[in-house]
């Protein structure tokens, strides 16, 4: 091992200009004026989509999204579903016989 182990900074330390940017974006988005214009933005739909699903999710959490997979369904088939792109069919494997080495990987 080279160097002293209990030098630099300790593990997940923010470092000064991580501190500074985050302190200058703390301050801009807590100003009055910047709060009524983003308001404003969202109000009349001109704002980002992606800062519309972040006011959401601070308001209100992430919502969590879970995927059930059986020996029915294989990962490919529930995306394939999911797409409606692309046709199902019985011919996809499932993940159980991927995994066991029972069906052909493509």
């Amino acid at each position: 091992m080279k160097g002293d182990p209990r030098a630099g900074r300790r593990k997940g330390a923010v470092n000064r200009a991580t501190r500074e940017v985050q302190t200058l974006a703390r301050a801009l988005v807590q100003s009055p004026r910047y709060v009524r214009k983003l308001r404003a933005r969202l109000i009349a739909g001109t704002a980002a989509p992606a800062v519309e699903v972040l006011v959401w999710y601070y308001a209100y959490g992430r919502p969590r999204f879970e995927v059930e997979l059986g020996a029915d369904k294989s990962l490919a088939r529930l995306i394939a579903e999911a797409a409606g792109a692309v046709p199902v069919t019985d011919t996809m494997p499932s993940l159980t016989q991927l995994l066991r080495g029972e069906a052909p990987v493509q």
